[in-house]
Formats: structure tokens, C-alpha cells, sequence
């Protein structure tokens, strides 16, 4: 019973992989890759749009990245789950001033149910990017845990699905 379960979700992907070609991105596990690097590198990458849902967002490397693709043009969909109550001072300057780009809309769920503890976010609708780490420089850098970034268009589009429902809530 072990090996089944254990098996289902790689031929869940192996169905998605062979439906449109899947492609591993990226892949890391921090604390020994620098997760926060390679978010930066990530959106980096951004042409056209990110939309973003993170359930914390205090890596003020990942908010100059945002900054900087928002100064690039690419038109930016920030989803929050709440308001961070206080904020270092180089933090409040690096969000205030992406916060007050014309092509960047930041929300913050209101209602407390359901909990939205995402860290994920989708480039140019090309790939996406997901993660078990909070985008803070602890989660991204000390903390074990994960990282992978998907070219595969179901992925894509399953990721557009779940936030286009959780931005119009």
C-alpha cells in the first residue's frame, strides 16, 4: 500500500508530463541552495507578467526583483493572505515604491477562511513556480525546504485557475 501511494503522484505527473511535455525548470532544496537567489533569477526571467500569491513576502531581494520587472514593463499580480504589520525600514521603501508602479495590483484576502499559504507564482503564463518556503530571506535561505519551477503548460494553467479564483474573491 506504501509503494502505491507513494507512486500516485508521479503518475499523476507522468500523465501531465506526456499531455504537454513537461520540463523541471529548476529544483532545489535550501538550506544548501539559496532559494532566494534563484527566486530573483526566476523572476528575472519575466517579459509579459507575474501573477504571485504568497502567503508572506518579506525577502526584500524578491520585492526589488518584482520592483525591477514591474520598471521592465511586465505587468504584475501580487495576492497576499494578510497585511505584515510591520515592516523593516529598506522593506516598506522596497514594497512602497512596487506598490506604487501603475502595472503592479497587490490584494490582500480578506475573509480568514479559507487560509491562503501559498508560495507560488507563474512568468510570462510560461512556467510556474512553487515552493514550501515563506518568500522571507529565513524560508528562502536557513530553513529546509523546497523549491521547483515547472515549464509544462497544464501546470500553468491549474496554478491560473487556482489564483484567477482567489484574486476575484
Amino acid at each position: 500500500m506504501k509503494r502505491l501511494v507513494f507512486a500516485l503522484p508521479f503518475c499523476a505527473f507522468a500523465q501531465a508530463a506526456s499531455a504537454d511535455s513537461c520540463v523541471i525548470e529548476r529544483q532545489a532544496y535550501a538550506p544548501a541552495a539559496n532559494l532566494e537567489e534563484i527566486d530573483v533569477e526566476l523572476l528575472g526571467r519575466a517579459t509579459r507578467s507575474i501573477d504571485m500569491a504568497a502567503y508572506v513576502l518579506t525577502s526584500v531581494p524578491i520585492v526589488e526583483a518584482l520592483d525591477a520587472a514591474a520598471e521592465r514593463g511586465v505587468a504584475i499580480r501580487l495576492y497576499r493572505d494578510g497585511r505584515d504589520a510591520r515592516m523593516p525600514a529598506r522593506l516598506a521603501q522596497a514594497y512602497n515604491r512596487l506598490a506604487a508602479r501603475l502595472n503592479v495590483e497587490i490584494r490582500y484576502k480578506g475573509d480568514p477562511q479559507p487560509f491562503m499559504h501559498l508560495k507560488a507564482y507563474a512568468v510570462d503564463g510560461a512556467f510556474v513556480r512553487d515552493g514550501a518556503g515563506n518568500f522571507t530571506h529565513s524560508g528562502l535561505r536557513k530553513q529546509d525546504n523546497s523549491l521547483i519551477a515547472l515549464k509544462c503548460e497544464s501546470a500553468v494553467a491549474r496554478f491560473s485557475k487556482a489564483f484567477e479564483a482567489m484574486w476575484v474573491r
